[in-house]
């Protein structure tokens, strides 16, 4: 079994090796200190290959360097754009799981790339929603303004039903067809083709 180099001292990004950690058996793994004064221990084969730089500020720091550059933070909407960035890129963001977890970027560059996709905001309450695909990227073609009630129904957990022709959320056929959404959610429990429950009238009661 070939011998284990020694990385004590050596440097990594903003990480330097003070010492060995782990098990002497199988893969090495080294202790090592951020420039931030951090602590950790990274595996040698990700220190050498530039996987591991730091203890995670270097991703930090980056980030928050793409969200200041350029006098970003002047525009309207740097606060919207910075969210939907730090969603998807950031994984101590609380919705991380939900964006960038799910595989979701933002692939818009500057707060104006956002202004010349949705244009001006049409009041405080709207917000940039990922319309038509709600599992797609933050991206040209995907993007609209949007009311809360409006990205409710947008939401990936929603059922769509489908009936001549059209495809929408249950509450929109419930507006569109004056169907109660219990009854809908109804026949859809008992197993109905989408179909069925659409377009058989409601009974009425005597």
């Amino acid at each position: 079994m070939p011998k284990t180099l020694d990385l004590t001292g050596q440097r990594f990004g903003r990480l330097t090796v003070l010492s060995r950690a782990g098990s002497a058996a199988g893969p090495a793994q080294w202790r090592c200190r951020c420039e931030c004064e951090s602590l950790l221990v990274a595996w040698a084969v990700n220190l050498k290959a530039g996987r591991t730089k730091s203890c995670g500020c270097l991703r930090k720091d980056a980030l928050q360097a793409l969200l200041t550059t350029h006098g970003f933070s002047s525009h309207p909407l740097f606060a919207i754009w910075r969210g939907m960035v730090k969603r998807c890129q950031d994984p101590k963001n609380s919705r991380y799981d939900d964006y960038g977890g799910r595989g979701i970027k933002c692939l818009l560059k500057s707060p104006m790339e956002l202004a010349d996709q949705v244009g001006p905001r049409p009041s405080p309450q709207h917000t940039v929603d990922r319309y038509p695909n709600n599992d797609g990227h933050y991206e040209p073609g995907n993007l609209r303004w949007a009311t809360r009630k409006e990205q409710q129904r947008n939401r990936r957990n929603n059922r769509i039903l489908t009936w001549q022709g059209k495809s929408q959320c249950v509450a929109l056929w419930s507006e569109e067809l004056g169907m109660s959404q219990a009854i809908i959610h109804s026949r859809i429990y008992r197993g109905w083709t989408d179909e069925r429950i659409l377009s058989t009238p409601i009974r009425s009661r005597k």
